[in-house]
């Protein structure tokens, strides 16, 4: 990709990401209004982005009894994928209400512990916000 259209596809993810991340009362509408785009060319570089990330190619080393996760636009299905020496075994959860604590970007993917994939899977978010100290017995 050239140096100048790697500037676009740049602007273009930080104008996303300005934008789901507005402030609850702002709509779209006028957020697109504020800084000067018009939502069919918002949505057709949503739409690029997505074929983008698509057409590159994603290099993974797999590792024998390791489960990748993969979720969906909506967040409400994740797919499992884990090789056995033999071949891939595919999972798959889709949540008939609710959705699943997702990062929304590439550069947020990360390793989870057991405690958070269970945490994961059960619909809460793997970090947690509050934490419970321990107190000590003694006194």
């Amino acid at each position: 990709m050239s140096k100048k259209k790697e500037a676009f596809v740049e602007e273009w993810r930080r104008l996303i990401s300005e934008c789901e991340n507005r402030p609850k009362g702002v709509k779209f509408s006028d957020w697109c209004k504020s800084v000067g785009v018009s939502k069919t060319n918002y949505y057709y570089w949503k739409k690029r982005l997505r074929e983008l990330e698509s057409d590159t190619p994603q290099i993974v080393k797999v590792e024998a009894d390791t489960l990748y996760l993969f979720c969906g636009r909506r967040h409400n299905k994740i797919k499992g994928l884990v090789w056995e020496r033999d071949g891939f075994l595919l999972l798959y959860r889709r949540l008939s209400d609710g959705y699943f604590q997702w990062p929304k970007y590439v550069e947020d993917v990360r390793k989870l512990t057991q405690e958070q994939f269970i945490d994961l899977m059960e619909g809460f978010a793997i970090e947690r916000k509050v934490t419970i100290r321990k107190v000590n017995s003694e006194v």
